[in-house]
């Protein structure tokens, strides 16, 4: 009796983390897209899905970002600590952080209803672009002439075709 109530338990714990253990986070985006490339917003959007086999509840989630790769789990990276929300999109105030033309990893982390299971999605990148007209570093292509100078610059050359 007592080996078939052992049986029965490890059968249906298996069965229920089998299931779980199918689901994960997909899609991850920043500003609407996947590890996009010159973000200009201080609190940029970060949303996420989730697929798979069985029912997933989300209780809590986390999100975490730094600039280095293997750094998102030091105290270095920025992060919303544990949330206790089942969205799946999140706006973060970063706006001390954020860095110009710098390449920021992210991942989100996601707890179950019964605040046990963790999911982790795949760390995700995204760039900052110049975040301002102070770092801008070009030079303009010009004529050399003030820009109140009314005549527009010709650009010509004397050729001429032979044959036909």
């Amino acid at each position: 009796m007592r080996r078939n109530r052992i049986l029965l338990l490890t059968t249906l714990l298996v069965s229920v983390m089998g299931v779980q253990a199918k689901v994960k986070i997909v899609n991850p985006c920043c500003e609407y897209q996947t590890n996009p490339l010159g973000v200009e917003n201080l609190q940029p959007q970060f949303s996420w899905q989730y697929q798979g086999q069985g029912e997933f509840y989300q209780l809590a989630y986390e999100f975490r970002m730094s600039d280095c790769k293997d750094s998102l789990d030091a105290e270095s990276a920025f992060t919303t600590g544990r949330q206790q929300d089942n969205v799946s999109s999140v706006q973060v105030n970063a706006e001390g952080y954020l860095k110009p033309r710098t390449r920021y990893y992210w991942q989100i982390i996601a707890w179950d209803e019964s605040g046990k299971q963790e999911l982790k999605s795949d760390i995700c990148t995204f760039e900052t672009g110049l975040m301002g007209t102070e770092n801008w570093k070009a030079k303009w292509i010009s004529d050399h002439n003030d820009k109140a100078f009314e005549a527009s610059p010709m650009l010509r050359r004397k050729f001429s075709l032979e044959g036909k």
